[in-house]
């Protein structure tokens, strides 16, 4: 079906767009064709990584959604797999929507969100939570008494239509569920339930709840330990601004506090915004080989121009590079997955440079990783001009411990901006930024924060340009092709 698919989709997208796509980057993840958004069931499975993703195969734009699927074994490189999950079911006719998987027995369970249409506007649906599950990680046989959690009003206040995502665990051998919802307040909350063989749920408790200034719904939830600490990673709609955090239409965070299994509630003790970046939506937090975290996360937003889709390309979405997750002074620490070094050669290094002012030019090719160690003093002003030309201006602008990160320009995609503090721990300027074509990551802090951005401009065939102003003092920077 695959192989069909991608014919009858070339051969109706075929234009100049298609014969020389510039923007479809090398180490991120983007579909062959159609559209992406979540990532699903993201789990280590029989020693792969196993991606599964929200996915339309037969247009670039949203759709009836499928469970797509890749696999790999270092977290950069992924093999396209058949497609995991195809709604048609009486239970899941308008989509199989965002879910995680579980293995039980040598056996990869799929838990994910059926989703039915209750009118023709689409904004009103009956969901509930279906189970489907493979012997070979391949093949998926959905279950014959789907749905096993029903769209039931299991709080006096649960709005019955968003009940979606359900992450299902085994925490403490024990299996546990937190599934997506809201109060009929336009609040969010996650329900937590509870099972002994993933068939057969029981309703547990609210786990926890929000209020107006965490947004009208929560998705996407994660639960996982780190150090003893338990954190959820999750992604609240239409959370209101805090002055330059939470910014986005929707946006991600994370909780550090305490899980009381047995009450079945959360302690909130610290919380933040998982990326301070443009394009970054709807999380998944699996377990490395290590029994590490490592997070991978929708490269897009929602509300957002569609830039490949506009153009004619075969495909939309992308997903980030994979990010080890760590705590540190009771903040979530990200940092690029470490097997993405093996895909970077070193072109130039400069080491304890010290002038007055500096200005670098870098001709840009498909891909560049720069890493930098720099002290900065009271008037020192970095600027990182990427895809410079006149009718567009991408930029890093860092300035008395604050980031800002500005598109403009642009005939693809909207301006805006992002701005975060940086600590620049004993003066340093510490940063790791990577742009893989239309992709760009930058991390700040030894990993405590990160930016994700989309960038579309006309010429990728540029350069990057690196202005400091003010005495300079250079400790490292390094320069890598992608």
């Amino acid at each position: 079906m695959n192989e069909l698919l991608e014919q009858n989709y070339y051969s109706e997208k075929n234009s100049d767009y298609q014969k020389k796509d510039i923007y479809r980057p090398d180490i991120h993840f983007t579909p062959l064709f159609g559209w992406i958004n979540d990532p699903n069931g993201f789990i280590r499975y029989k020693g792969m990584y196993h991606l599964f993703y929200q996915y339309h195969p037969y247009d670039t734009i949203w759709g009836p959604m499928h469970w797509g699927h890749a696999v790999s074994d270092d977290l950069i490189h992924w093999n396209h797999m058949p497609i995991a999950l195809t709604p048609g079911e009486n239970y899941d006719i308008d989509g199989c929507f965002s879910g995680s998987a579980i293995e039980k027995e040598g056996k990869l369970f799929l838990m994910y969100t059926g989703n039915v249409f209750l009118d023709d506007s689409k904004k009103v649906a009956k969901q509930t939570q279906c189970i489907a599950s493979s012997e070979n990680g391949c093949d998926f046989l959905k279950y014959s008494e789907n749905p096993v959690m029903k769209n039931e009003k299991f709080t006096k206040d649960m709005s019955i239509y968003d009940f979606r995502d359900p992450k299902v665990m085994n925490w403490d051998d024990k299996y546990l569920c937190l599934v997506g919802s809201k109060t009929e307040e336009e609040t969010g909350q996650f329900l937590l339930f509870e099972s002994v063989d993933l068939v057969t749920w029981i309703f547990k408790s609210v786990m926890l709840k929000g209020d107006k200034a965490f947004g009208t719904m929560w998705e996407c939830p994660n639960m996982f330990r780190i150090n003893e600490k338990d954190v959820i990673i999750m992604s609240p709609t239409a959370m209101p601004s805090q002055g330059e955090r939470y910014r986005n239409v929707n946006s991600s965070i994370w909780m550090i506090g305490v899980f009381d299994i047995e009450k079945g509630t959360f302690n909130v003790e610290h919380y933040g915004e998982v990326d301070h970046g443009l394009d970054f939506y709807a999380p998944q937090v699996t377990a490395n080989e290590n029994g590490e975290m490592v997070m991978i996360s929708w490269m897009d937003i929602w509300d957002h121009t569609m830039p490949t889709h506009e153009m004619g390309l075969a495909w939309t979405g992308a997903m980030i590079i994979p990010r080890e997750l760590s705590i540190r002074n009771n903040e979530l620490i990200q940092r690029p997955v470490g097997s993405v070094n093996y895909c970077c050669k070193i072109i130039e290094e400069i080491s304890n440079l010290c002038v007055n002012d500096y200005h670098k030019v870098i001709s840009l090719q498909a891909g560049m990783r720069i890493k930098s160690e720099i002290r900065v003093y009271e008037d020192t002003v970095i600027t990182i001009q990427i895809f410079r030309k006149e009718s567009e201006h991408s930029y890093i602008i860092y300035r008395n411990k604050e980031i800002t990160l500005q598109r403009v320009g642009s005939p693809y995609i909207e301006d805006d901006y992002r701005k975060t503090d940086v600590l620049v721990v004993n003066d340093i300027f510490d940063m790791d930024l990577i742009l893989d074509r239309s992709a760009l990551e930058v991390f700040f802090d030894d990993g405590r924060r990160a930016m994700s951005a989309r960038m579309y401009p006309e010429d990728t065939s540029a350069f990057v340009q690196l202005d400091i102003e003010g005495s300079v003092n250079i400790h490292k920077l390094q320069i890598f092709l992608i």
